[in-house]
């Protein structure tokens, strides 16, 4: 696939045409358990309908917070729960994966980012460690934590640092990245975000990720402790 072209639209609202994968763009939190296999029946039916990848609602599953992605027949091809969760959700006592699994579609190999996880570094590098060439995340932001700058940069971040293109809904908002940082759709909450991209383009060096880990990993005994030239320590 040369191009691939996505979308973000809101809930069960009809895709632009063209579009081939699909993000769901939700005001709520996540989908309860008790509801999630009529949100899950109701989004295979969308995908199905449109011909669509489809990733649909945050829900809750087992315990986790999950997100999965819908082939166009409908049918799960890959899920994630969340690495880590928003401080609002802490006091349901949901549960937390402890890794990042990328699957392989043929969009190429897919991450998907549950909810704050698109805003933590350590879980897009191990995502692209693991293979990964496309993000896709769906987050919730309370109104009143919602601004531009906050989407936009954690979309960047993760695409520019990792060489990995990025497709991030927000909110009722959503940007789509390219690899090397440029905004091929810029945050916006006039709905919906659309953009084509090339999933095979990815600037990720593994191995250059792989050796410039264990580069640091052994030096950082001597970069962390080693007094500086002022006497002080050099905190890395």
């Amino acid at each position: 696939m040369q191009q691939l072209t996505i979308a973000i639209v809101p809930t069960l609202a009809a895709p632009p045409e063209g579009a081939q994968l699909v993000i769901f763009c939700d005001p709520r939190g996540y989908v309860a358990e008790i509801d999630s296999s009529m949100m899950l029946a109701a989004a295979a039916r969308y995908a199905i309908r449109h011909k669509v990848y489809l990733v649909p609602e945050r829900f809750i599953a087992a315990n986790y917070l999950c997100l999965c992605l819908l082939s166009p027949q409908g049918v799960v091809i890959g899920a994630q729960r969340a690495v880590h969760l928003n401080l609002s959700l802490r006091e349901h006592n949901y549960y937390r994966d402890d890794a990042i699994r990328p699957f392989d579609t043929p969009l190429g190999r897919v991450a998907l980012l549950v909810d704050v996880d698109v805003n933590m570094p350590q879980v897009a590098r191990a995502a692209v460690e693991a293979g990964a060439t496309l993000l896709l995340s769906s987050q919730f932001i309370q109104l009143y934590d919602l601004y531009e700058d906050r989407v936009r940069y954690g979309a960047i971040n993760a695409a520019v640092s990792n060489g990995v293109n990025v497709a991030a809904a927000a909110g009722m908002g959503g940007i789509i990245v390219r690899c090397d940082g440029r905004e091929l759709a810029g945050f916006s909450e006039e709905l919906p975000v659309m953009a084509a991209l090339d999933p095979s383009r990815c600037h990720a060096d593994r191995d250059a990720i792989a050796a410039g880990r264990r580069l640091l990993t052994r030096h950082r005994p001597l970069l962390a402790d080693r007094p500086a030239a002022e006497g002080g320590r050099l905190d890395v």
